[in-house]
């Protein structure tokens, strides 16, 4: 049996992301995320740096994030600070309403 160890629950967020890494920004999509993590898939596989910057949909808000694991073209991050609920609510909200 597989414990979870994750701290906070995730949240189906299926969205495009831009991805900063080294000098080039990159477009993926974001499967789900949490307060202190986002789970992203590339059309193909890609060579990334560790530490990342993120924009969701069309915001123009910046997360730093780095990256956990990596599986073929799918990749976890965590968010180099854990997002307090109410700025949590607000990303999804205005992600979802973009």
């Amino acid at each position: 049996m597989h414990k979870e160890r994750r701290r906070f629950s995730r949240t189906d967020l299926p969205i495009r992301v831009h991805i900063y890494s080294g000098t080039q920004w990159m477009t993926a999509m974001a499967m789900d995320v949490s307060k202190d993590g986002i789970r992203i898939r590339f059309e193909d596989e890609v060579v990334l740096s560790k530490r990342l910057g993120l924009r969701l949909g069309n915001q123009s808000e910046t997360f730093g994030v780095k990256i956990c694991w990596s599986h073929g073209q799918e990749i976890g991050c965590a968010f180099l600070d854990t997002l307090d609920e109410q700025r949590y609510n607000n990303l999804l909200m205005k992600t979802i309403s973009a």
